[in-house]
């Protein structure tokens, strides 16, 4: 039997891969689709990626529907573009979210910690000497409903991830490390590890 979470959790998955597959233009929006009514989500200002990697797309464009602004990382200056807009989101307690290198992650999170934001969500996305997926996520607070998501997400895990950042619980469970192995094969624009992450 599927308990309460891990329901709750595939129907947000649902939500936003309707929205997600929709042409656009057309009024189903994930701005007026609430993923779960029972929590307000914290609102996510920008989501950064490289437009390169098909994986990253696949996680910006939820949240772009959900309202996001999306900003590539190719060749940006990210103490210019975190001065320029990504300080002001986290003032006004908004989220930013990202699919990128590891480089990245830490480069944000460093500047967030000088206003007082965390990184609320960081998990690896690895293929590094194969061709297949593993996913490790560090001990830390979570949904339980998250693992058992990525084990069966397939290559739609960007999109899962997407559902779950957007809807990011403001409390969780304190879980341990976990190493998710998949048999999901690396798409051809995969750089070898990514990294999700929510700060806010």
């Amino acid at each position: 039997m599927i308990d309460d979470d891990r329901r709750t959790f595939l129907k947000e998955c649902a939500a936003l891969a309707a929205v997600a597959s929709a042409p656009l233009g057309t009024p189903q929006s994930l701005a007026k689709t609430s993923v779960n009514a029972r929590r307000p989500a914290q609102r996510i200002a920008y989501v950064l990626m490289d437009e390169t990697i098909d994986e990253a797309r696949g996680f910006a464009a939820p949240l772009r529907a959900r309202g996001a602004t999306v900003l590539s990382v190719v060749e940006t200056d990210l103490e210019e573009l975190w001065r320029r807009k990504l300080h002001r989101a986290c003032v006004e307690h908004s989220a930013i979210a990202g699919l990128t290198s590891h480089s990245t992650l830490f480069i944000c999170a460093g500047f967030a910690r000088e206003i007082g934001a965390r990184v609320r969500h960081e998990a690896q996305h690895d293929c590094r000497g194969c061709d297949v997926l593993t996913h490790r996520l560090p001990a830390g607070t979570r949904s339980p409903a998250l693992d058992d998501a990525l084990a069966h997400a397939g290559a739609h895990w960007p999109l899962t991830l997407a559902a779950y950042i957007a809807a990011l619980p403001a409390t969780g469970v304190h879980l341990n490390a976990a190493v998710i192995h998949t048999e999901t094969r690396r798409s051809a624009t995969h750089p070898g590890t990514l990294f999700s992450w929510l700060i806010g």
